[in-house]
């Protein structure tokens, strides 16, 4: 099982540059190129790549 935690402000930042509200989702996973976040009412799972251009 997963740890699930507040988004940092990097985290937040990459989550809106994917057009979704950071207080509505939480942090499962974190890697170099992606980040898992679960939302906090419906429990969907989404996976978004980080582009560190």
């Amino acid at each position: 099982m997963l740890r699930e935690t507040e988004p940092s402000k990097e985290q937040a930042a990459i989550i809106r540059k994917h057009h979704l509200n950071p207080e509505h989702w939480v942090v499962i996973f974190e890697n170099r190129s992606e980040i898992e976040i679960v939302s906090r009412r419906s429990r969907q799972r989404r996976v978004l790549t980080k582009n560190d251009k």
